[in-house]
């Protein structure tokens, strides 16, 4: 048997040549490579907040391009109206480490658009801010209160009548 190394087919003898790559057949294929593991943000610093989920992955490619790993996360209750609707109007946060936020400015230099950054000097203020208050730090994940049990209740009422109305037919 022959294989295509591009696109990992398989042909029976007698082919030379991939006809949908166009590159000649190997008789062994080789280990595919895998993805490297996912980097860890420690530190994460708020980077941009964006609108659009295009917009976010154009970012997080333009980091991913320059070695800057990143995370996102959904402020507020954006977390179940992602669930629930599939997208949240408050827009997603893209946090990257402290130590490479200002390779990340840059890296989101060319884009224009949805995002909004924080510049460094608002930065290093919301840092001073921080530590003169003393505060406990933010817990990531979703936050509590009324709105968040307006969701939960908003989304069992929803499952309920899916429930009823499937089970009526």
């Amino acid at each position: 048997m022959a294989w295509c190394p591009k696109c990992r087919g398989e042909f029976r003898d007698g082919f030379d040549t991939c006809p949908v790559c166009g590159v000649p057949l190997v008789e062994r294929l080789s280990e595919p490579e895998r993805p490297a593991p996912a980097a860890f943000v420690s530190d994460p610093v708020l980077l941009a907040t964006f609108a659009s989920e295009r917009e976010l992955g154009t970012a997080r490619d333009l980091l991913s391009q320059a070695g800057i790993p990143c995370l996102t996360r959904d402020p507020g209750s954006g977390e179940y109206l992602r669930i629930l609707l599939g997208a949240s109007m408050f827009g997603t946060d893209l946090y990257v480490e402290r130590s490479d936020y200002s390779r990340a400015v840059s890296a989101l230099a060319v884009m224009d658009g949805d995002a909004a950054p924080c510049g460094e000097d608002e930065l290093n203020a919301a840092v001073e801010e921080y530590e003169r208050s003393g505060a406990e730090p933010e817990q990531a994940g979703p936050q509590g209160g009324p709105l968040k049990l307006l969701w939960i209740l908003l989304a069992a009422i929803a499952v309920f009548v899916l429930v009823v109305l499937l089970t009526k037919q």
